[in-house]
């Protein structure tokens, strides 16, 4: 274990920032979260290492931000809007791109290292094959580009920056994110409840799933191994079909289920990315060596929190 540490974890009491939290807390270590304290089901995200939570600070509180940065041994900057359908720039540059920049910014005049969830979501549907790379599909995707590019001239002078280009992350503590909550749990949620799912014709997009357990661990590696900055891809590698999600699911429960395939609505074809699939290329040249679970195994880990009187037989 390592040695106890303090580290500020923004977005702490959501998806991917309450999981960050109990590796830290796992690891023995103290943590300030900054978020809204105006969920109770945020809140019981974090509920099982809440000893280890020093204070929960309001995302408005910016001085209280400035002064726990200050004193902590590191960031993991989790906290953003991930509504990709919201159209309205100035909400969302508020508190992804603003937010952002006066996260990084401060870390990177006082030598801070911060690791800073960015998004798949700046490829859009770039043609990878033609060397296409940036391609942004909503203004969620435009507010992490900008951000990145902020991150990337600033790395020149102060390396103590990391950008997580997240795929498409699923796993446990995001049943309060909604219709934002992934596709994997949205299924499992259709499937067990309703003895049904519902895709996009044809169910042929693919996603490049990943479990949150081994973002978490990607995240641990850039603040405790390595001291690279830069942008990376967090994926598998490895895109896999809606329809090949929809039988790992069906297998997992053991029945039949209905399949039914609907017209993808106007608004949202214009945000869809079809195809999403991480190069992992430059995390394994930084060191990182860790696998990553199959689809097939993170549906594993969730399937058995679904107690039998909640699936339709």
């Amino acid at each position: 274990m390592n040695k106890q540490k303090h580290y500020v974890v923004t977005g702490g009491l959501g998806f991917i920032g309450s999981n960050i939290v109990k590796r830290l807390a796992d690891e023995g270590h103290l943590i300030s979260i900054v978020d809204y304290r105006n969920s109770a089901e945020k809140l019981n995200n974090v509920l099982s290492c809440i000893t280890s939570v020093a204070d929960i600070i309001s995302p408005d509180d910016h001085a209280e931000i400035i002064s726990v940065m200050n004193c902590s041994n590191g960031v993991f900057h989790q906290g953003a809007c991930a509504d990709t359908t919201l159209e309205d720039p100035d909400e969302m540059f508020k508190k992804n791109h603003d937010f952002t920049f006066s996260i990084l910014s401060h870390c990177s005049e006082n030598k801070k290292r911060c690791v800073w969830a960015s998004s798949a979501a700046v490829y859009g549907n770039a043609d990878q094959s033609k060397g296409e790379k940036i391609s942004p599909l909503n203004v969620y995707a435009i507010s992490k580009v900008l951000s990145e590019s902020w991150l990337k001239r600033i790395i020149t002078k102060n390396p103590y920056l990391v950008g997580l280009r997240y795929f498409n992350v699923y796993g446990q503590n995001e049943s309060h994110k909604g219709k934002m909550m992934s596709m994997v749990n949205q299924l499992i949620d259709q499937a067990s409840k309703n003895g049904r799912v519902r895709l996009f014709k044809d169910g042929e997009q693919k996603r490049d799933f990943v479990h949150v357990d081994d973002v978490v661990s990607v995240n641990m590696h850039f603040m405790f191994q390595s001291q690279t900055a830069g942008i990376f891809d967090v994926g598998t590698g490895n895109p896999r079909t809606f329809n090949e999600l929809g039988q790992i699911i069906e297998k997992r429960l053991g029945k039949m289920i209905d399949w039914e395939y609907i017209e993808m609505p106007e608004k949202i074809r214009k945000f869809y990315q079809n195809n999403t699939a991480a190069d992992l290329n430059k995390l394994r040249l930084d060191g990182y060596t860790g696998e990553f679970a199959s689809l097939e195994e993170g549906v594993g880990k969730l399937l058995p929190e679904i107690s039998e009187g909640d699936i339709v037989q």
